[in-house]
């Protein structure tokens, strides 16, 4: 069943978010929605792999999740400044402000 699959992706991509508290808060963009936006705990991970131009295939593909949530998302990340979209090459990047808090993990 396709929603069984997408929820146990879900646990996979959580489970594997090994990111203390500290450090969520000190990255984490600010919560503009529920207290269950899952944004605020994906966007440290996601802000890592857009350190190099991605495609929302390629982030869909690597994150396991369907192409219209990483839409979503990567919508999200450049209207609150934390991404930026490459319009000519319809790839995504992480902002340069984000960029610095995020490269020195490399």
């Amino acid at each position: 069943d396709e929603a069984g699959g997408t929820a146990v992706k879900f646990h996979e991509l959580r489970d594997n978010l090994q990111v203390d508290d500290a450090e969520l808060t000190d990255r984490a963009p600010v919560a503009t929605g529920t207290s269950q936006d899952i944004f605020v705990l994906v966007w440290p991970r996601l802000a890592a792999y857009l350190l190099d131009e991605r495609s929302e295939r390629e982030v869909a593909e690597s994150f396991e999740i369907e192409l219209s949530q990483t839409r979503a998302w990567l919508k999200r990340a450049v209207a609150e400044g934390l991404a930026q979209r490459l319009t000519s090459k319809r790839r995504y990047v992480v902002s340069g402000q984000q960029r610095s808090l995020f490269a020195a993990d490399r």
